[in-house]
């Protein structure tokens, strides 16, 4: 009687795993109808259309590419501004205060920021 229960319960298991595999199946042939549904849409697109947003995607990419760097120039920029600011009061007091560096770095900063 135990063998027929083991039999009984490896065909309950090969049923649920045939389960798995048919709810995985009908999953993967949906995916496909959706790919092919897509496709199908993408072949009304016009060429010039397709030429044109590469273009676009270039031009997009450039814009990334220039921004990062101006973004990695000012970060610079602005290290540099915070280093002269933190100067030892020692070393910046024989200064006028026309050119002592907080000073400076505040006006430039006031001056990029447009601040009046």
């Amino acid at each position: 009687m135990s063998s027929s229960l083991t039999i009984l319960e490896v065909d309950l298991a090969i049923a649920d795993l045939d389960q798995i595999e048919i709810c995985q199946l009908k999953d993967a042939l949906g995916r496909a109808k959706d790919i092919i549904k897509h496709l199908e849409e993408l072949k009304d697109v016009d060429q010039t259309e397709i030429v044109q947003l590469q273009a676009h995607i270039h031009e997009l990419g450039e814009i990334i590419k220039a921004l990062k760097e101006e973004n990695s120039r000012l970060k610079g920029r602005n290290s540099q501004i915070l280093s002269n600011t933190q100067e030892p009061r020692h070393t910046a007091q024989g200064l006028s205060s026309h050119h002592h560096p907080y000073k400076s770095a505040c006006l430039e900063l006031t001056v990029r920021l447009g601040i009046d």
